[in-house]
């Protein structure tokens, strides 16, 4: 016999249990909060992006979207010495407030405010993680651009991938057509494509991971 669980409760449970969020953290959320309810991943979250970079070991990660810096802090507080975490930015403001979170934090992360794909030609090296977490049109873009960083066995994270419900048809004003055209296009991608093979978690908004395929993966 099945039964079903009320989910806020199982959230607020594993965010009590697994995630509890330090007085740095709360700050950042109360600050993202107040200027965008519900943009930032939810503490679950956060705690499982860190440990995903932990699992492989992670020494630079890449982000698209820093928002105010939340998402920044849990990967960045992966890394070992000696680690370090780009992020993209385009609002200024946004920008701004992610310099001064991640600043306080004293964590090896380096906020780029402009457009994301404009920046990335001026970055060298490769990457043990990517984090997609800006503009959910751009996401395909954003993968295109990115593949040939992501060292093998690296891993590609897609934040939003059910986009509100839009990729299961489920009406949503907030996503463009465009928009979930792009994320069923990343999320086939991340599946089971020439350079990734993926899963994706059912989190409240969806994130999709995809590992860059070793050679010898069919």
């Amino acid at each position: 016999m099945s039964v079903r669980i009320n989910q806020d409760a199982v959230a607020d449970y594993i965010a009590a249990t697994f995630a509890p969020e330090d007085a740095l953290l709360q700050r950042v959320r109360a600050v993202g909060e107040s200027l965008l309810a519900g943009m930032q991943v939810s503490a679950a979250e956060g705690k499982m992006l860190y440990l995903l970079a932990r699992m492989i070991n992670a020494k630079r990660i890449l982000e698209f979207g820093s928002f105010v810096g939340y998402s920044s802090i849990w990967l960045a507080r992966s890394l070992p010495a000696g680690g370090e975490l780009i992020s993209f930015e385009r609002n200024p403001l946004h920008a701004g407030y992610a310099r001064d979170h991640t600043s306080e934090s004293q964590l090896p992360i380096m906020i780029l405010e402009g457009d994301a794909l404009e920046l990335l030609p001026t970055i060298t090296g490769r990457f043990d993680l990517v984090f997609l977490d800006g503009e959910k049109r751009r996401y395909p873009d954003y993968l295109d651009a990115v593949t040939p960083l992501v060292r093998t066995g690296g891993l590609v994270i897609a934040d939003n991938s059910l986009l509100f419900g839009a990729v299961l048809g489920v009406p949503e004003q907030r996503a463009s057509k465009e928009a979930t055209r792009a994320m069923q296009q990343i999320n086939e991608r991340l599946a089971n494509s020439g350079d990734y093979e993926g899963i994706m978690l059912p989190t409240a908004e969806g994130m999709t991971i995809g590992i860059r395929r070793y050679s010898h993966f069919t």
